[in-house]
């Protein structure tokens, strides 16, 4: 994802989200389709979806000129597990 903020980066606001990984796989990516934040963050959620239990959180903020990509997940052992990048586009 901070590659394609990065090659979208005149439009890099439009990619900061809080997502929460539903019971049941969105849909709707289109990975032919140019830089597109809209589209970008469909097949990222699906992306994350594949990767991570239900309920699980992938969030995108930033702060100035500096953005932060944040996993959130709950392992098997019931371990709260986050795993973050901050990065500039």
């Amino acid at each position: 994802m901070a590659d394609r903020i990065r090659i979208n980066r005149l439009n890099a606001t439009a990619y900061v989200a809080n997502y929460t990984v539903p019971a049941v796989k969105p849909t709707g990516c289109n990975e032919v389709t140019g830089a597109n934040a809209v589209n970008d963050l469909v097949c990222w959620r699906m992306k994350v979806y594949d990767a991570l239990p239900p309920n699980s959180t992938a969030n995108i903020t930033s702060a100035g000129d500096l953005y932060s990509i944040t996993l959130g997940w709950t392992d098997r052992e019931n371990t709260t597990r986050t795993i973050g990048y901050t990065f500039q586009p």
